[in-house]
């Protein structure tokens, strides 16, 4: 057969004929083929072969690697106390076949703590992330992220959430009591309120922590879960700062003790000396 031009020139019956310049196939008899754009068949076949080499070596590359599992990335820790701390162990399985590292552990803020069971996890093994959240004086819905960097190429960074809501089933309103200055003729008495959002409750113990400060439960709340207390400012307190707390450890109506303590301040005024000639 003559060998095809640049142009795939070629005529004849039952023969196709390329454009100049094209770069189209030129098909003769026989179902041979010519290719105008200067490329033989053995330049197609090792561009082929190149391509599938390629396509096999990425796939091989991502068949050995890491590849790091999270079944539960999620943890709702529904209603607690806030006098509590959330603990929770997030699995974290390598489902690979190389070697899964643990880079970081970088929760949202301070208040959290998270860290890895193990920093290397072996092709089919599973280790943790342990994680810690304290309520403690938190009131409402809570939501935190811990970012977790490792070696998996397919997913180098994955978020774990723990969120939930923080209760205060005993506390006292006013949270705190303030007198401010205290002279001849201020108020020495202010009165606060014990509630418990699971209603009725036993007062076990009322009491102060400072000598100066006096604790008496006012009359019977007609609600069973309120109870009023006052709190007043003894007689000869010396002139300056008065610090100190009013302490009610209750029993909840399922059994469980809780303690509610209202801090308490004043500030006493020194005495004035009449002047020379005054009464």
């Amino acid at each position: 057969m003559p060998p095809v031009d640049g142009n795939c020139s070629r005529e004849g019956p039952g023969e196709a004929t390329g454009r100049e310049g094209g770069g189209f196939w030129g098909i003769a008899e026989a179902g041979r083929v010519g290719y105008a754009g200067g490329m033989n068949a053995k330049g197609i076949l090792i561009a082929c072969a190149c391509a599938c080499g390629v396509a096999w070596s990425a796939a091989a590359a991502d068949a050995l690697a890491p590849k790091a599992v999270c079944p539960e990335p999620d943890y709702d820790f529904g209603e607690l106390e806030n006098t509590e701390t959330v603990e929770h162990d997030y699995v974290i399985r390598n489902e690979g076949q190389l070697s899964l590292e643990i880079l970081s552990v970088k929760p949202s803020c301070g208040c959290t703590a998270a860290s890895p069971s193990q920093k290397v996890i072996p092709p089919g093994g599973e280790g943790a992330i342990h994680a810690t959240f304290g309520l403690q004086n938190r009131s409402g819905y809570q939501d935190k992220a811990i970012t977790v960097t490792c070696n998996d190429p397919a997913r180098p960074t994955f978020v774990l959430r723990l969120h939930g809501t923080a209760v205060q089933s005993v506390r006292a309103v006013p949270s705190s009591v303030f007198f401010g200055r205290v002279g001849a003729g201020s108020v020495r008495s202010r009165t606060f309120e014990v509630s418990s959002s699971k209603g009725r409750f036993a007062v076990e113990e009322a009491r102060t922590d400072s000598e100066w400060l006096r604790l008496e439960a006012e009359e019977e709340n007609p609600d069973p879960a309120v109870k009023t207390y006052r709190v007043t400012l003894a007689e000869g307190i010396p002139a300056g700062d008065v610090r100190g707390n009013a302490i009610i450890r209750v029993i909840q109506s399922d059994g469980v003790p809780k303690t509610v303590t209202v801090p308490v301040q004043a500030f006493i005024a020194p005495e004035v000396a009449p002047a020379d000639g005054e009464p």
